[in-house]
């Protein structure tokens, strides 16, 4: 759980509204102070983090440390409730093993710094927020908070694993968790949720016209998105073994890698599904899915496939490439959706910038509370970048160039 998603804890309202009735709470926190007076410290305090917070910076923190330092560390220990790396790795692992097989390793390295050291930093504050979250709730209302996870899980088993919990059960297990761990870790979330839309929710204020303005100009760089496309991709290796075909006569003939490439192409050129031609021909990181990258940024590959980057770039949607000769490679591309990219526009972005200001307003007023909070912490180890180090070494390691 992300605690710095205002949509999510948004969207949390209305459900969280008959919740709160139910469960007969006490008077929430209300609006105080002058709310739009403090609206622009606000905003300062969520894009510039407070000098006291031991978290910030800890996505710069090298994973190389000098002689001098102390080691890497696997767990931290946030007011004595422990974080493994498995915890932080767990929901991005995937996520890093596909960037390892694509990403050049300088830049795997320092998205692998910058994603770990973030879900830390997250991590630790929702421990935080839980922590205390759980101190104000009490026992009638765990008891109307579990009917609302119970809730929850038919409705995941219903509209992610067609009404099966054994599927749910297993798709749990290939993740490392179970029914068990995915329920508290629910019910985590809902006690949090229940917390900031009391302390924080309420209080997160429509912006004026001017105010919006001001921050359309602030962020246009952030709210633009850079072209891209679809890439559909049969790659075969110069270097693979000789692939072998039987004869007429019952003899196995050899073929290279040249003469693969040319009967994928042939068949593609004669109607075959480009899918099927990958999953038979490609031996490239995405075969077993037919090819399909899905949107890619013009500068987001390795140099091995710039080639094929370059051709997809220069493509019309559903049109299929010649045959790429590269330097290790052959190539065959199909492009698909064409995605042009965005300018900003202040007229047609209002509902998005709404939504964006509201965000930035709440994660303001979170990062408020967190601090409060993380005042009153004890955080262990105190060099975070021990524990930063642990969980990189833990990470997928990139590619071999």
């Amino acid at each position: 759980m992300t605690h710095v998603e205002w949509s999510r804890h948004a969207g949390v309202a209305a459900a969280f509204a008959s919740l709160l009735l139910a469960m007969t709470l006490p008077g929430c926190l209300g609006a105080h102070g002058d709310v739009k007076a403090r609206r622009e410290d606000l905003r300062k305090q969520s894009e510039s983090q407070r000098p006291t917070d031991p978290f910030r910076g800890v996505s710069d923190a090298t994973t190389k440390p000098e002689s001098s330092e102390p080691p890497p560390v696997t767990v931290m220990f946030v007011n004595g409730e422990a974080i493994h790396a498995e915890d932080i790795l767990r929901p991005v692992r995937d996520q890093l093993a596909r960037q390892a097989e694509t990403m050049p390793a300088q830049q795997y390295r320092r998205y692998v710094i910058d994603l770990l050291g973030t879900r830390i930093r997250t991590e630790a504050h929702d421990r935080l927020l839980y922590q205390e979250a759980s101190k104000r709730l009490k026992e009638e209302e765990g008891k109307k908070l579990d009917e609302f996870v119970d809730t929850r899980v038919r409705e995941i088993v219903n509209k992610e694993h067609q009404g099966r919990q054994t599927r749910y059960e297993k798709a749990l297990a290939r993740k490392g968790s179970s029914l068990e761990k995915d329920r508290e870790r629910i019910r985590r979330e809902m006690i949090v949720q229940r917390y900031l839309y009391q302390t924080v929710g309420r209080r997160v204020q429509e912006p004026t016209r001017h105010e919006l303005w001001q921050y359309f100009e602030q962020h246009k760089n952030d709210l633009s998105k850079p072209p891209r496309r679809e890439l559909f991709l049969i790659e075969i290796p110069k270097n693979a073994p000789l692939a072998a075909v039987t004869t007429q006569g019952s003899q196995e003939v050899p073929l290279s890698a040249s003469t693969l490439a040319g009967l994928a192409r042939s068949e593609l050129a004669n109607g075959a599904d480009f899918g099927d031609v990958a999953r038979r021909y490609s031996t490239g990181v995405h075969a077993a899915e037919g090819g399909a990258w899905g949107f890619i940024a013009r500068d987001a590959m390795r140099e091995r496939w710039q080639p094929a980057v370059d051709a997809l770039f220069a493509m019309e949607s559903g049109q299929v490439s010649d045959l790429i000769e590269a330097t290790d490679a052959y190539f065959i591309v199909r492009c698909g959706q064409i995605d042009a990219g965005l300018e900003p526009d202040f007229a047609a972005m209002q509902p998005e910038l709404i939504r964006r200001y509201r965000e930035q307003q709440f994660n303001g007023m979170v990062e408020e509370l967190v601090t409060e909070l993380r005042g009153k912490a004890t955080i262990e180890p105190k060099e975070l970048s021990r524990f930063l180090r642990g969980v990189v070494e833990a990470a997928p390691a990139p590619a071999e160039p």
